[in-house]
């Protein structure tokens, strides 16, 4: 979790999540809850860049494959992304524009998980009040790529679109955080640490805007740092 000069709404928020995360882990015994029944996602697949993203030529928002039947419930894997999208989970409506989280789900930086370390984790956070962003970054499909290079430029520039957008999708820009799984929390990891420093050229008024999260929650990231190649 990121430090904070006061404990505001969206750090208890994160302290409260943290704390629900570790309680489900450590408390044997504990009868498991039904799922959460997933929310209905508003304006599906918001595309973050204008234009092809950078470096690349296609624009395909990725191919699911296809569901191994051992898992229960099914999972949905994403890959070939190119053209990195938001999905929106908005928070119920109430007289205050609500806290949001930037969702980076896992998948080993070659597919996205949008559904278990996605629209899942968004149907939790909209108990709480909290609207929910489920981002499909770009995926990686060669060994000679730096793999969580695009993925920060995309959580990057989705955190900003956020901040751009957050009257009309009533959050509030002081109150944006991020939760990043497994390979996403390596690439939440990388944005925490950047210094504000974007990972592309700036294009336009949008990349401007501060792409610092409020809160952050890495959730089992994944290798973080490999010091025999220093990505």
């Amino acid at each position: 979790m990121a430090p904070h000069h006061h404990s505001s709404p969206a750090t208890r928020l994160a302290v409260l999540i943290s704390a629900c995360c570790l309680h489900s882990i450590t408390s044997p015994g504990t009868a498991i809850a039904a799922p959460l029944q997933e929310p209905q996602p508003q304006n599906q697949l918001i595309d973050i860049w204008n234009g092809p993203a950078p470096g690349e030529t296609t624009r395909n928002p990725g191919t699911p494959l296809p569901r191994r039947p051992e898992e229960l419930p099914p999972v949905t894997r994403i890959s070939n992304i190119t053209q990195p999208t938001l999905t929106l989970y908005p928070a119920k409506p109430t007289n205050t524009p609500s806290p949001a989280v930037l969702i980076l789900p896992g998948g080993g930086f070659r597919r996205v998980v949008v559904d278990k370390e996605g629209s899942e984790i968004a149907a939790w956070l909209n108990t709480l009040g909290c609207s929910a962003f489920v981002l499909r970054y770009r995926t990686a499909d060669d060994a000679t790529t730096t793999p969580w290079l695009k993925p920060l430029q995309d959580a990057q520039r989705a955190m900003a679109i956020i901040r751009s957008r957050a009257a009309e999708w009533q959050i509030d820009p002081q109150q944006l955080g991020i939760a990043g799984f497994s390979a996403g929390g390596q690439a939440a990891a990388r944005l925490l640490g950047d210094g504000g420093k974007l990972a592309y050229p700036a294009a336009d008024a949008i990349d401007q805007l501060s792409h610092r999260p409020d809160f952050a929650l890495l959730i089992y990231p994944w290798n973080l740092w490999n010091p025999d190649t220093d990505q």
